[in-house]
């Protein structure tokens, strides 16, 4: 907790942010951006206190009522940096430009023995290059593709995709919008979206202004930090290696993945061991590196 302050202080401050941005929306004429942030620093002590609360756990809609700055991605951002030390933004994008080239690379070498799925992305990436100006466009998006293509998990399991003239209402109402985190992506195809939402609980949490697929990929993989959200089983794989390969998040012990899935060969729930480290993740680093060596 802040010196000179208590909790009523920070729960009157709290309140204050509350009102803010209920009178004058996520930016305030007359607010600077900098007093509010000074305000979220302030108030860290107590977000952390109400999130991790576990009787009862917060849904994200009381979340997002009291606290509507932490989902403006500046203040999320910047809350994701005190929770980590890390700067999440220019974290993907190092890892990006320093892997996603090399990932394509070994999936287009492998192009032979990989299952169908990865010869499908690799066949979607090169159809979608000439309808975009930047091609960093589509290859941030193909990287995480392949990914689950490789990792065999279903691209809904993270992505949806929505008509680019959806509104936050009507992806609300969609029927099958699933609890678990999903990234709205709002365009003809996944690779190619204009402008994404972010979906937690049902509920749009963030929607965004411009086509940056890194800033919402940014909001999706810091949902499940700074929410103490697991991974979704269906998706564990992929963000684990997003996590530890991107994100070079490494804890000595404990795991984001659900010890809970459904058996592949059955279709049952299963209780599963939980691993410090995913097999396969660490096994694909393991052959992206020999054939980096190889080559």
């Amino acid at each position: 907790m802040p010196d000179d302050e208590n909790e009523e202080s920070l729960e009157a401050k709290r309140s204050a942010l509350e009102e803010l941005f209920n009178q004058h929306g996520p930016a305030p004429s007359g607010t600077s951006e900098k007093k509010i942030d000074d305000t979220m620093s302030l108030t860290y002590f107590l977000l952390r206190q109400h999130i991790n609360n576990k009787d009862p756990v917060p849904s994200i809609s009381e979340l997002k009522q009291k606290w509507p700055f932490l989902f403006v991605p500046r203040c999320f951002f910047a809350h994701f940096k005190c929770l980590t030390g890390i700067e999440i933004v220019t974290r993907l994008y190092e890892a990006f430009q320093s892997k996603g080239k090399r990932i394509q690379g070994y999936m287009e070498h492998q192009n032979e023995q990989v299952r169908k799925q990865v010869k499908n992305v690799l066949a979607d990436i090169q159809s979608a290059l000439p309808e975009v100006d930047d091609e960093h466009q589509v290859l941030y998006p193909g990287v995480i593709l392949l990914m689950m293509a490789y990792f065999e998990e279903p691209e809904d399991s993270l992505f949806m995709l929505a008509d680019v003239t959806a509104t936050a209402a009507e992806i609300e109402a969609l029927p099958d919008l699933p609890n678990t985190p999903r990234l709205i992506m709002k365009g003809n195809s996944i690779l190619t979206a204009l402008k994404w939402m972010l979906c937690i609980e049902g509920k749009v949490v963030c929607a965004s202004s411009s086509t940056d697929f890194m800033t919402g990929l940014a909001f999706l993989f810091g949902s499940y930090y700074i929410l103490n959200l697991e991974y979704q089983a269906e998706a564990a794989t992929t963000l684990e290696f997003i996590q530890r390969c991107f994100m070079r998040i490494n804890p000595e012990s404990g795991s984001k993945c659900t010890a809970k899935g459904k058996s592949k060969r059955t279709g049952q729930e299963v209780q599963r061991k939980r691993e410090l480290i995913n097999c396969r993740v660490a096994t694909f680093v393991r052959k992206l590196a020999d054939h980096e060596w190889t080559c």
